[in-house]
């Protein structure tokens, strides 16, 4: 099953945090909108339960010069 991933970036105090959009990806439901989730959600919408593991990241945040 894949997830629908979209890309959000927002500045918090000099930084910039990387946030995605998660989807449901049998109804395209907004279930979270994340930076790092490992685990399990129920779909609200159709009811399925979606496995969720977006990575972590690895490199730092980047400041706002």
């Amino acid at each position: 099953m894949h997830l629908l991933l979209s890309r959000c970036y927002f500045y918090v105090l000099n930084e910039v945090i990387n946030i995605q959009d998660i989807r449901c990806p049998n109804c395209n439901q907004l279930l979270l909108k994340a930076d790092y989730a490992k685990g399990e959600i129920k779909c609200i919408r159709c009811k399925k339960i979606i496995q969720l593991e977006i990575k972590q990241r690895t490199e730092p945040n980047h400041t706002i010069e």
